[in-house]
């Protein structure tokens, strides 16, 4: 494999599944008609960015200054577990913040997002992360130290100069892979960050880092979100390890 090729990666590295098993064992899917659309304001009348956020992108677009018109909500879950996607606005750009998404509705997902009524997308942004222990470089015994980005972007965009390509074999999987295979399939330009996410005591958890790689990757868009520091501290402070949380009972 060409590590130097100059053209952006190919939708054959996005998985929607990665188990190996073949059995005829099957999990239910959420009947689509579970998965519905509330919004109370409009989107903008002109071509906007729409930025999508999953896992540590989520919490980072949660804490971005910007107005609540809507949401995406999985009636198939039990409601003490629900969580719904928020949908918010700027005025030239839409956010989702996602929550965790099973596999099996990945496609649900990602096709309610493109079906928005009214949504007219001039280029997609999705911010995702990724740990250390799932990622394959090409350089043996890199030290990834955060803020650490990767980029993997749909064949339709410029290459981003300073900004190392999330690199083959790697695979984007689940909710990502869908958005990103969407993009690929319709021609529209998607720019797929993945910051490195840092984990404590075997917790995932988000930090400044992890939020300035995002900043850093947007920059070289020219595009600034509107990063709400209160918001973030709490996002930075849930994403913590709380004192209890390495403690064993037995």
């Amino acid at each position: 494999m060409d590590y130097e090729d100059s053209f952006p990666s190919a939708p054959v590295r996005y998985a929607f599944d990665e188990s190996d098993d073949e059995s005829d064992t099957t999990t239910p899917t959420t009947p689509a008609n579970a998965i519905s659309i509330g919004l109370v304001e409009p989107f903008p009348t002109n071509p906007c960015t729409l930025v999508l956020g999953v896992h540590a992108g989520a919490s980072f677009v949660k804490a971005l200054d910007t107005t609540v018109i809507g949401h995406i909500m999985n009636e198939g879950q039990p409601e003490s577990k629900r969580t719904d996607a928020d949908i918010s606005i700027t005025s030239d750009t839409v956010y989702i913040s996602f929550p965790t998404v099973d596999t099996n509705d990945a496609n649900t997902y990602s096709k309610l997002v493109f079906d928005l009524p009214g949504l007219q997308i001039e280029r997609v942004i999705l911010l995702d992360s990724y740990v250390s222990a799932d990622y394959t470089s090409r350089q043996w015994g890199e030290d990834s130290r955060p803020p650490f980005l990767r980029v993997l972007q749909t064949s339709t965009t410029k290459k981003i100069p300073g900004i190392e390509s999330y690199e083959a074999p790697n695979l984007v999987k689940d909710l990502s892979a869908a958005l990103l295979a969407h993009c690929e399939i319709h021609g529209i330009p998607c720019y797929g960050f993945f910051s490195l996410q840092e984990s404590l005591l075997g917790k995932h958890i988000v930090t400044e880092d992890t939020c300035v790689a995002y900043s850093q990757g947007l920059d070289k868009l020219g595009l600034k979100l509107p990063v709400d520091k209160k918001k973030l501290d709490q996002v930075l402070k849930k994403g913590s390890v709380d004192e209890h949380h390495h403690r064993l009972y037995l």
